[in-house]
């Protein structure tokens, strides 16, 4: 389980490391990605932007 305080920085981190992803390959997928935790550790799933999209994720 993930305390409040982690939720916030996990937050901040996201919206610290967001504005050096300038690469045009971020063009294909939503601006805000997700936050998710897999076996404890943090992950950031980007969502494709298309609008029939061919992949999950």
């Amino acid at each position: 389980m993930i305390s409040d305080d982690e939720e916030i920085a996990a937050e901040k981190q996201l919206a610290r490391l967001s504005k050096e992803w300038t690469a045009g390959v971020y063009g294909f997928f939503k601006p805000d990605p997700i936050i998710e935790y897999a076996g404890g550790r943090r992950a950031h799933t980007f969502i494709c932007a298309a609008t029939h999209c061919r992949g999950a994720t």
